[in-house]
């Protein structure tokens, strides 16, 4: 292991040519072991161990094994500094363990061995006593690998989403590579393959199963929609998964909500009508109507999700062309009869059952 020379000690004129020569040599040696002061150089895993000599290199397993553990770090070689590994082949596996124990251990984050199955996986390590303290990390273009320790190691990864398991309100899933274990901050992306029907829970891989909560509280029966997609992260001081990023999530129907921008009810497209018009309200609240002759407003399919809902049909009518009729469904407020329109005027409507919307007219200044 090479060290810099002591301050001044080149400037010291009783130095003589050999004790200059041998400063210099200490001195380029001493870079040499840094990161980027020399060309990246393979190490062979021997005994479940490596001996760097600079700063950067690639690692191979013992004997060309698939996999290979990576124990421990030799230290003699570097004395201070960064360390960046990667392996050498991408179909042999090195798994840097965390925390084997003696001189040169390596401390992962997450505390979970790091398997390195390419050649565009890093780590880089900062020696701290006689350990190895991990400092970054990269997973090169393997995202199903990053998703799993995405909480542990600071990474975070959308572009891969796992598909649930399990029935009822007892979720799984399965992630290849396996967790070894929960971790806190862990991040799942999953897809759900069903709905849940009250509190549910997430088993990742056999680990146990966590129960699922939304803003710190057990998750309500519809909060997860089959086909959806969710993001979820382990919560150690609660043992859970809490959803953190809804995806799709649908509305906390049992609690009450303070909205902070307006709600807007969906607006039909503006249609040109005539004869019968039979509205869709399913798919909007609001109609805004033009007529090219006289209407005839039949009964609309109503369920039960519908009652209560409310909206306006706008209609202009340049022509003032009639209101032939209107359906049985629909009961005038203030009023009998089917209305008079004008060149422009308004039915504004609330569905009070599944077969009955009650209704005011008016009409509207031009």
């Amino acid at each position: 292991m090479s060290v810099l020379p002591t301050v001044a000690y080149l400037t010291n004129p009783a130095r003589t040519v050999a004790e200059t020569q041998q400063a210099f040599s200490d001195w380029l040696s001493f870079i040499a072991q840094r990161m980027g002061g020399a060309a990246e150089s393979e190490l062979t895993i021997a005994s479940g161990a490596v001996t760097p000599t600079t700063g950067t290199h690639q690692v191979d397993t013992e004997g060309d094994a698939a996999s290979d553990d990576l124990a421990s770090i030799v230290t003699t070689n570097l004395s201070v500094g960064l360390l960046l590994i990667r392996p050498v082949h991408a179909d042999r596996t090195v798994v840097v363990k965390h925390a084997a124990g003696g001189a040169g251990q390596v401390m992962l984050k997450g505390a979970a061995d790091f398997s390195m199955d390419n050649t565009d996986k890093w780590l880089m390590l900062q020696r701290s006593g006689d350990d190895w303290v991990e400092v970054f990390r990269s997973y090169g273009t393997d995202k199903a690998t990053a998703r799993l320790d995405a909480g542990a190691v600071g990474q975070s990864f959308s572009e891969v989403f796992a598909v649930t398991g399990g029935s009822a309100n007892a979720y799984t899933l399965t992630l290849s590579p396996a967790p070894a274990a929960y971790a806190d901050g862990q991040v799942f992306f999953i897809e759900t393959n069903h709905s849940n029907t009250d509190a549910a829970t997430l088993n990742v891989n056999g680990l146990g199963a966590k129960a699922i909560q939304f803003r710190g509280a057990a998750i309500a029966a519809g909060t997860l929609v089959a086909n959806r997609r969710y993001i979820g992260q382990y919560r150690a001081a609660s043992n859970s998964v809490e959803i953190v990023s809804p995806h799709g999530l649908t509305p906390v129907l049992n609690a009450v909500q303070t909205f902070t921008k307006p709600q807007r009810p969906a607006v039909a497209a503006s249609a040109s009508v005539a004869g019968d018009v039979t509205l869709d309200l399913d798919v909007a609240n609001d109609f805004p109507l033009t007529l090219t002759a006289a209407i005839t407003i039949t009964n609309p399919a109503l369920s039960a999700p519908m009652v209560g809902q409310k909206g306006s049909i706008v209609i202009t009518n340049p022509s003032v062309y009639a209101l032939s009729g209107i359906g049985t469904y629909w009961k005038r407020s203030g009023g009998t009869g089917v209305p008079t329109l004008t060149a422009n005027c308004r039915i504004d409507y609330h569905v009070v059952a599944t077969d009955r919307i009650e209704y005011s007219f008016s009409a509207v200044e031009a």
